[in-house]
């Protein structure tokens, strides 16, 4: 028998409104097939926790000499739009570290 733990999990996980039997095999197979739904709403979500994201993802990546715009940026207009001040702001942050460190070395 499943636990109420459990079964909310499995609810939210699947995003079914559907019964769920105890039968453990099948709430695997029903688990299995929604961790392989690569689909996530971003757009649903507010453009305040979208901008979290970004900033997230975008401090995450490692920033090469000659710096391309993160592929986040090329899903739509709108998360372009949204994401490329950050990735500009971290890129401006990131090369004045640089610069401040160099500056200290060579004193």
């Amino acid at each position: 028998m499943l636990c109420d733990r459990t079964r909310r999990f499995a609810l939210q996980k699947c995003q079914t409104t559907t019964t769920l039997t105890d039968d453990k095999l099948g709430l695997i197979k029903l688990l299995g097939a929604a961790d392989e739904d690569t689909n996530f709403p971003l757009m649903d979500l507010s453009p305040e926790l979208r901008s979290r994201i970004y900033e997230f993802h975008i401090a995450s990546l490692s920033i090469p000499p000659k710096p391309a715009q993160p592929p986040i940026t090329k899903i739509c207009r709108i998360v372009r739009r949204e994401a490329l001040p950050i990735f500009n702001d971290d890129i401006n942050s990131r090369h004045g570290e640089c610069s401040k460190q160099l500056t200290s070395t060579a004193e």
